[in-house]
């Protein structure tokens, strides 16, 4: 009935998809555009997204410094 200790407790993966866009019109989201840069990641862990210019980076741990 109760919980075991020695039991593991089961993540499901977090699955992410960004989505982003070449800055063209002030930088804002162009709705009509298909000019899209689509990236998919998956993690067991939390992570850090950023964007640097047109590109998605993700990563589970940053560097000192940042």
């Amino acid at each position: 009935m109760g919980s075991s200790a020695s039991s593991k407790q089961e993540y499901q993966p977090l699955y992410i998809r960004t989505l982003t866009w070449h800055k063209e019109s002030h930088q804002l989201f162009d709705y009509n555009s298909n000019n899209y840069i689509c990236e998919d990641y998956q993690s067991q862990e939390g992570g850090y997204i950023a964007r640097f210019n047109q590109s998605i980076a993700y990563t589970e741990h940053l560097k000192e410094g940042q």
